[in-house]
């Protein structure tokens, strides 16, 4: 894995990992109302990298309701590269999507070329957790190479890290829920290097944006959407800002979650796997009376004193809130996969009447 990124590090003119490149402080305080194009006005683009589960799709969804808002106060939340969902939020995961296809050669797609060229905007947001993914960090880093040759005088990351073994949890049952994740917990969250490696991505963070990277603790603020509006230097906005439902609130929990797995498995569709979970749970109230757990073995890796000051360095945090976001959560509940063989049952006589029904 380290070859891998220090391969495309070289390749968008990057440094190595753990290395830090200083472009200056990004620019704070309120933004220009707006700018004359062609003006020498600086320009500033704050990148929303997640992680995942870190009230992200609550800061998209209050971007794109407010996109007119914003953009009175120079701020614009680019409509291109959006895929519009309140429930996982509006975010500009399209950005990549090209690029990963294949169907371009640019970082910057060119719809969001055209509208950052004609808006008077002096400052955007775009908001992409999947930045955060190992396999995705290369795109992050050309396309804020990209937003430098577009005339953008300053790029600021800003990352949300929360404590690590609630982040694997929340990751696996999220994306077991809605992006059809078929593998049981613990090869899930070994599945791919780096995701879950905390030191990883904040290196390659730091080494993407320097001293322009800020990286906030999720615990230490109530408030995820205040906090990013806070460090974007936005926070004189939000009172003006139309408030939006929360978005993605509603928990599963482990048993739900191995449920839908094995609707995933069976290779019905989100829907139809959701239709399922519903039934499971009318048909079957005494097993969600018990609590249950898909963390049936210790976390892994165990991270030695090493690796926790790299970390410290890295983050710019508090040891004790290093320590913190380290923290391992005892095993509580039943454990998940002493329910599957009724799971599987239901689910198999779920299928067959929906097969007779048709």
């Amino acid at each position: 894995m380290r070859q891998w990124w220090e391969k495309h590090c070289r390749q968008l003119g990057l440094p190595a990992p753990g290395a830090y490149r200083a472009h200056g402080k990004a620019a704070t305080g309120p933004p220009e109302a707006g700018r004359e194009r062609g003006s020498m006005a600086t320009r500033r683009a704050i990148l929303h990298l997640g992680t995942y589960k870190t009230g992200s799709s609550s800061i998209q969804n209050l971007c794109h309701a407010n996109r007119g808002r914003l953009l009175k106060q120079g701020v614009l939340y680019p409509k291109s590269g959006l895929i519009k969902d309140a429930v996982i939020g509006h975010r500009h995961r399209n950005m990549i999507i090209p690029f990963m296809k294949g169907s371009t050669s640019s970082y910057v797609i060119e719809p969001f070329k055209a509208e950052l060229e004609a808006s008077p905007a002096s400052s955007l947001i775009v908001s992409n957790e999947s930045w955060s993914h190992p396999r995705h960090m290369p795109m992050l880093g050309g396309f804020r190479a990209e937003l430098e040759d577009l005339g953008i005088d300053h790029v600021t990351g800003v990352a949300v890290f929360r404590r690590l073994v609630d982040y694997k949890v929340s990751h696996y049952r999220e994306f077991t829920l809605r992006q059809g994740n078929k593998i049981a917990y613990e090869r899930y969250i070994l599945g791919t290097p780096g995701m879950f490696d905390y030191l990883f991505v904040a290196r390659n963070f730091r080494a993407i944006f320097g001293a322009d990277l800020q990286l906030l603790d999720y615990a230490a603020s109530e408030d995820s959407v205040a906090a990013f509006f806070a460090e974007a230097g936005l926070s004189e906005l939000l009172p003006g800002l139309k408030p939006v439902p929360p978005a993605n609130v509603r928990p599963i929990r482990a048993l739900g979650t191995e449920a839908m797995r094995q609707a995933n498995l069976e290779g019905l569709p989100r829907e139809k796997g959701q239709a399922f979970l519903a039934r499971f749970r009318d048909e079957h109230p005494d097993l969600h009376a018990h609590d249950w757990t898909e963390r049936e073995a210790p976390e892994r890796p165990s991270y030695g004193s090493a690796y926790r000051r790299a970390l410290t360095q890295t983050l710019g945090w508090a040891p004790e809130a290093v320590e913190r976001l380290l923290e391992p959560r005892p095993i509580e509940g039943r454990p998940v996969s002493e329910a599957r063989p009724v799971i599987k049952r239901a689910l198999k006589d779920w299928i067959a009447t929906q097969e007779t029904a048709v």
